[in-house]
């Protein structure tokens, strides 16, 4: 019988790392005898959200976690643990779990494939975690165990921190008191002196059998300790998505001393079913709307951004060209000449403005940047390059939007499944620009609108949000700093 803790230092910044300090502090203060190096592989997975039912007394389906789990104390084995969602990574809720023993090797890679490419539609790969050459010491009668955890998804592992684990081991088929083996091994943390660790102690629940405490121990705490990221992906098909991913980069850093949480986004360019599906956030750029169009349905990624905005119901953000494509209708379009994906029911008017050569900036007042006191008041610049603008509110329906359908030169999105619609989900106005277009109103109709309201530019119904300008061609990261705000808001809700 042993039981352990596990302290996890999180790195804080990119080119130091706690590891050495703490080996130091072990060799100095104790002189350990080295056990065999030892190493871990952890890889998580989300289940996909089922769109709650329209009809309030049905329970909503939470979300579940599904870890595989290969662990040095078990080489023969590796363990597919499955839990309840439990909240964001800060909660001290250790869900119940069902632990199932998987052969380590080969067989623990093909069921991770078989989620990944086959089940993609039900578990979204979030992370995987690793510690590679792991250190392990022999204290006394403690064991150390003393590693880099390293975290991402597919390409690149970041060093996300150190984590240790310590266990008192009684020798001799010996008893020991759980809780005061457990001042024990606060007591040796304590000693080493070592601050700023996150800690998790084994409360001795029996949730699994005898002989898998540490199994145990470690799937509760993954969810306690390591940080999970969260994903936000530019669609990368054409267009201005480089741009997008320098912004988004740009405001990481400005948000990173409000909250340490926003350094755990990570952001990537998305070009394939797989890289959208890891995605929690996804934002479609400025370009040609018709060649993204047509790009996406040549990748096979048209239906899955359907998908993934209109059921999912992940925050999404178009820009400019984006913007069309996230709309229910748009005019000035041939039938059949472009596929949307839907999801603002707006019908956009594209190239409103006029050509290329009648591209313009003006100053914005955005005052959904206004209330935080932090993104400042300053107007904010706004770049218009044959621009579309919002010419009508069309009223939240669920599924097509068929009146517009009758219309000259219009197209529609397709109706998507989904039990809740977006009939309770009504447009809302985020920023105008002030003084219609004169000489565009004999040309363009702006039904519902009059011309005090001026150009509607920025809107948003429930997880989309679009805007007619290119944010992403500044300098200036105010709105994608609001963005990610509403994109952590809406995980952790």
């Amino acid at each position: 019988m042993s039981t352990a803790a596990l302290y996890f230092l999180p790195t804080t910044s990119a080119d130091t790392s706690p590891l050495p300090d703490l080996i130091d502090r072990l060799a100095t203060q104790y002189d350990p005898f080295i056990l065999p190096r030892w190493s871990l592989r952890h890889r998580l997975f989300r289940s996909t959200p089922v769109p709650r039912s329209a009809d309030k007394d049905v329970p909503a389906i939470p979300a579940r976690h599904l870890q595989i789990l290969s662990l040095p104390d078990h080489p023969n084995d590796s363990f597919v643990v499955i839990t309840q969602a439990s909240g964001p990574a800060s909660s001290t809720t250790v869900p119940a779990a069902d632990i199932i023993s998987l052969p380590a090797g080969q067989s623990t890679d093909d069921f991770t494939q078989l989620l990944v490419s086959r089940l993609g539609l039900l578990w979204q790969q979030r992370q995987s975690s690793a510690v590679i050459d792991g250190l392990a010491y022999e204290v006394g009668d403690f064991r150390v165990k003393v590693g880099e955890l390293r975290q991402g998804v597919g390409g690149a592992q970041l060093v996300r921190g150190v984590v240790v684990e310590v266990t008192h081991c009684v020798k001799d088929g010996g008893e020991e008191d759980r809780g005061e083996t457990q001042d024990m091994i606060t007591a040796f943390w304590d000693e080493l002196g070592v601050n700023g660790a996150r800690e998790y102690k084994d409360d001795g629940e029996k949730t699994v059998e005898d002989g898998f405490e540490i199994v145990r121990l470690w799937k509760t705490s993954t969810f306690l300790m390591t940080p999970v990221i969260l994903h936000v992906g530019v669609l990368a098909l054409q267009g201005a998505f480089a741009e997008h991913v320098r912004l988004l980069r740009q405001a990481i850093e400005q948000l990173q001393p409000e909250s340490p949480v926003f350094g755990d986004i990570d952001v990537l360019e998305v070009r394939t079913v797989e890289e959208l599906y890891r995605c929690d956030a996804l934002i479609i750029p400025g370009g040609e709307s018709t060649t993204v169009s047509l790009v996406a349905q040549r990748s096979n990624l048209l239906e899955p951004l359907r998908h993934f905005v209109k059921v999912l119901r992940k925050p999404t953000w178009g820009t400019c060209a984006g913007l069309i494509l996230l709309a229910e209708s748009a005019n000035r379009i041939k039938k059949g000449g472009q596929d949307l994906i839907g999801g603002l029911d707006v019908r956009v008017n594209r190239n409103y403005f006029g050509r290329q050569t009648e591209s313009f900036e003006a100053d914005l007042d955005l005052p959904f940047l206004t209330p935080e006191s932090s993104l400042g008041h300053e107007p904010f610049r706004g770049i218009f390059i044959r621009a579309p603008v919002v010419e009508k509110i069309l009223p939240p329906v669920s599924g097509e939007q068929g009146d517009e359908a009758d219309r000259e030169e219009t197209v529609i999105a397709p109706a998507k499944d989904s039990t809740h619609g977006r009939g309770s989900w009504p447009v809302e106005v985020m920023a105008t620009l002030p003084g219609r277009t004169k000489r565009l109103v004999e040309k363009v109709e702006a039904s519902g609108l009059d011309e005090e309201t001026g150009d509607i530019i920025a809107v948003c119904q429930r997880n989309v949000f679009g805007t007619s300008f290119h944010p992403e061609l500044t300098a200036d990261a105010r709105i994608h700093m609001w963005w990610l705000r509403k994109v952590l808001d809406a995980r952790s809700g």
